[in-house]
């Protein structure tokens, strides 16, 4: 299932697939009381349905459409809980992406470094410290010809503190080719 999120990080804003979330589904509308009240009904399948009710309940759920078939989806504040089948969940994220608030994007670039993770390591920790607005990572993996090697993975909102960031990461793999040969 793509997306499954926990409780605590919803605040954070979420993308659900509805086959996998009935339970947080059910909670969060109310549980029983919400079944009592109409908010939520059970069909014959016992799949949780959202009905219409649920729009103008003080939850503030939105109902989230979709033009595949009448599986349900809602919104709730920036949660939003959709089918888990990939062509119907597809079609309710063309629904809402243009309610989604979105903030400064978060740009990425990726440097192979030809080397171990480990004859980086500790230089790729001092630039680190030294580029505190970058999120830095370190991805060995293996070469088709069984040799160990490196991805370095920069990642932050500023385009120049990325470029800044990603030029030390160039300068110090080549100064560590240089040594190691």
């Amino acid at each position: 299932m793509p997306w499954l999120p926990h409780p605590h990080f919803a605040h954070a804003g979420a993308l659900v697939p509805v086959g996998a979330a009935h339970r947080f589904a059910y909670g969060a509308l109310g549980g029983d009381d919400a079944v009592d009240a109409g908010i939520i009904r059970q069909s014959e399948n016992r799949r949780c349905e959202i009905v219409l009710l649920a729009v103008e309940n003080e939850v503030g759920a939105e109902l989230v459409r979709n033009k595949i078939s009448a599986a349900p989806g809602f919104m709730i504040g920036n949660v939003v809980v959709m089918a888990g089948i990939p062509q119907v969940m597809q079609a309710m994220l063309e629904y809402v992406t243009p309610q989604l608030k979105t903030g400064a994007t978060m740009l990425s670039q990726t440097v192979r470094a030809d080397l171990r993770e480990g004859d980086i390591g500790t230089e790729l920790g001092a630039i680190a410290k030294a580029h505190a607005g970058v999120v830095i990572g370190s991805y060995p993996f293996m070469e088709d010809e069984r040799r160990p090697n490196t991805h370095i993975v920069l990642r932050a909102r500023d385009p120049r503190q990325l470029a800044a960031a990603k030029v030390a990461v160039e300068e110090m793999i080549a100064r560590v080719r240089a040594v190691i040969g």
